[in-house]
């Protein structure tokens, strides 16, 4: 199907959290009749060219992106055990202008916003997106995102301004906040209300995502054991954790997602293809 596009797509170069090739997320594509995917890796760009090729090859249009860290305030500021060090944001590139300024916050996250120890995560502020925002097309992210946080503090004010300075920032056309349904977070869905309200009341578009770690439903066991790798635990003490995803995190088809977030309108799975349409990179070699 071609009306609908992800654009919220980890690969295995989201390291210990990913569990897709880059060819496998085009295939796959692909294989569901959709002309255009992303990729969203968390904090870097490694598998851009790669994506990019197996894309074209596959006949599907690649929208490169990056899930950035966002600090709260500088991204010099230490990052401490236990304090709320980054948020997500999702930054998709709509032309070379773009995606070079995708190339410099991350290349730039990782010198200035890297902090060290444990805790380290290449991370972007707003002083850096102010400079470096031409050519990018934004959304709030996932529950980790700076709007959805504070929502999840029953601080609706503080998300309402959070989201009003991004629209300002970025242009009303250029910034979306993105709702995203999984079954293994019931949270979402009150939240999504409040992020509704939120559009209406700021003039601010809608986008449904799928927060995808894995090409095929399937593939969650496997997922599971990198993700208790990367937590430096056994499987069954990641389990018991309950810190793994379910089967929603897959590439869904088309139908799938309007199934899923029909309840919205029509608006937010329209506007994955009007984003679609409008990232056109183009990269000589």
């Amino acid at each position: 199907m071609n009306d609908f596009t992800h654009l919220h797509v980890h690969s295995e170069y989201s390291l210990l959290d990913g569990y897709a090739t880059t060819k496998g997320i085009t295939e796959r594509a692909a294989e569901l009749g959709m002309d255009s995917i992303a990729l969203t890796d968390h904090g870097v760009m490694y598998g851009a060219m790669e994506f990019y090729a197996a894309a074209k090859k596959a006949n599907v249009k690649p929208i490169i992106g990056v899930e950035a860290y966002i600090a709260p305030g500088s991204a010099k500021d230490p990052m401490v055990k236990g304090g709320k060090n980054y948020y997500h944001m999702l930054l998709l590139a709509q032309n070379e202008v773009g995606y070079r300024n995708l190339v410099k916050l991350t290349s730039r996250a990782h010198l200035d916003g890297m902090a060290r120890g444990v805790f380290a995560r290449p991370r972007i502020d707003r002083e850096m997106l102010e400079k470096y925002h031409e050519g990018i097309i934004a959304t709030s992210s996932c529950i980790a995102g700076e709007v959805i946080q504070q929502l999840t503090q029953q601080q609706k004010d503080r998300a309402r301004e959070i989201a009003a300075y991004y629209r300002d920032l970025l242009g009303p056309e250029n910034y979306y906040l993105e709702l995203q349904l999984h079954d293994n977070t019931p949270e979402l869905e009150p939240i999504n209300e409040e992020l509704v309200r939120i559009s209406k009341e700021l003039g601010i578009p809608l986008v449904a995502t799928n927060d995808t770690h894995f090409v095929r439903r399937d593939d969650v066991e496997t997922h599971s054991r990198v993700m208790a790798m990367g937590f430096n635990l056994t499987l069954k003490e990641f389990c018991g954790k309950n810190y793994q995803m379910d089967g929603t995190y897959h590439i869904m088809s088309g139908d799938e997602m309007w199934q899923r977030f029909k309840r919205y309108g029509t608006a937010p799975m329209e506007n994955t293809r009007r984003i679609a349409e409008r990232c056109n990179l183009k990269l000589d070699f």
